[in-house]
C-alpha cells in the first residue's frame, strides 16, 4: 500500500510524517521551477483567445477526442491544437474532422514542458478536455501550473 502523489518534495511534506516512506512523488505536474512557467505578459490574449489545446495521453475516445471534433468542426472561427498520439481506427473513422478541416491541427505526441508545448502554452488561451476516464490528469496539471 501507498500513496503516488502527484507533487514534489514540497508536497510531500504535507503530509504527516508517518506516511512520508509509503510515498511516491511524480515530478513534472506539479513543477515548481519558475523556468519552465509561462509568465502571463508573455502571452498574446487577443490572438491566444480563439485558440484551444487537446493535451493529454492515449486513448481517444475515452478522452472525448470524438466529442470536441464534434465540436469543432461546426466552429471555423476556432482552433484546435490536439496533442495526443492518434490511434490508427480512431484516425480512419474520424479521418476528415482530423486531417481535412483547416482550424483543427493535430500535432501528435508532444514532449511536456519541450519547445512546442511551451509555445502551444503561449499560443493558446484554453484547454479543453472531456475525460470520461480521468480523477485527477497529470496532464491538465501540467498546462494548468503554466
Amino acid at each position: 500500500k501507498g500513496i503516488f502523489l502527484l507533487s514534489n518534495e514540497a508536497g510531500k511534506k504535507t503530509y504527516p510524517e508517518t506516511l512520508h516512506k509509503k510515498i511516491t512523488t511524480a515530478e513534472g505536474a506539479s513543477s515548481t521551477q519558475p523556468s519552465k512557467r509561462i509568465r502571463p505578459i508573455d502571452r498574446d490574449i487577443a490572438s491566444a483567445k480563439h485558440r484551444f489545446l487537446f493535451y493529454c495521453g492515449s486513448g481517444n475516445i475515452h478522452k472525448g477526442l470524438h466529442m470536441v471534433l464534434e465540436a469543432f468542426a461546426s466552429l471555423p472561427q476556432a482552433e484546435l491544437y490536439i496533442c495526443t498520439k492518434i490511434e490508427d481506427d480512431f484516425a480512419q473513422a474520424f479521418h476528415t474532422s482530423l486531417f481535412e478541416t483547416p482550424n483543427i491541427h493535430v500535432m501528435g505526441h508532444i514532449r511536456p514542458y519541450g519547445r512546442t508545448f511551451r509555445q502551444l502554452m503561449k499560443d493558446c488561451l484554453w484547454l479543453i478536455f472531456p475525460s470520461a476516464s480521468e480523477g485527477s490528469p497529470g496532464s491538465v496539471a501540467d498546462c494548468m501550473i503554466q
